[in-house]
């Protein structure tokens, strides 16, 4: 009796474990995600002040380990659609963007226009 109460107390303990560690993932993506998507407002009303945010999309993945995350920002001049633009950008997260880095522009390369 005592060693399936041990064997159900352990698989408790490691699920719960487990559990706690995909919470923790998903909650740190989250948390880079929603910081790049500030700093990126805060870069878009600096340099591009005219323009409006129609739609962003920041990526919650560090893949470079360098503290900065993907966005996409689409903006665009009052309600003409043909104002529009995307911006590519590398923004901070967490510790970086407290000491007072912000968001770079990604050039993409075109084919044919290097």
């Amino acid at each position: 009796m005592k060693k399936i109460f041990f064997l159900l107390f352990l698989i408790i303990i490691v699920g719960g474990g487990f559990a706690v560690y995909i919470y923790s993932k998903i909650l740190m993506k989250d948390l880079r995600s929603g910081r790049a998507e500030t700093m990126s407002a805060k870069y878009i009303a600096n340099l591009y002040s005219d323009y409006q945010i129609i739609g962003k999309n920041c990526q919650g993945e560090d893949t470079n380990n360098d503290s900065y995350v993907s966005c996409d920002i689409r903006i665009q001049k009052g309600i003409d659609p043909t104002t529009e633009k995307v911006l590519n950008l590398q923004c901070p997260t967490m510790w970086k963007s407290y000491t007072g880095n912000t968001c770079k522009e990604s050039r993409l390369a075109i084919p044919g226009q290097e």
